[in-house]
């Protein structure tokens, strides 16, 4: 019975040394490759600044697409401003009382 105690002990300190040696071996991997990490980073913002301008035409081009099924509206609402406006010029009712 005291054996499997001792046993017990010895694997929950084995299992302790081999977690902190995974963690070190893990905080080391991510020192090593954080250049890379960083470099890469700095290729993909490139390669966005790169496509910047094209995306902004892209955009633009796209809102006018979508506002081109508004042209319908856009036009009745001219053409019934135009046949309802007043075609009376206006006077001034203001006088200059002196």
């Amino acid at each position: 019975m005291f054996s499997l105690l001792v046993l017990g002990v010895l694997f929950v300190a084995a299992m302790m040394v081999i977690g902190v040696l995974a963690a070190v071996a893990s905080l080391v991997g991510f020192l090593v490759w954080l250049p890379f990490r960083i470099l890469g980073f700095a290729f993909k913002l490139i390669g966005f600044l790169i496509a910047l301008p094209f995306l902004i035409i892209a955009g633009v081009f796209g809102l006018g697409f979508a506002l081109v099924p508004l042209l319908p509206l856009v036009g009745m609402g001219w053409l019934a401003w135009w046949l309802l406006r007043d075609r009376k010029p206006q006077r001034s009712h203001a006088s200059v009382v002196s």
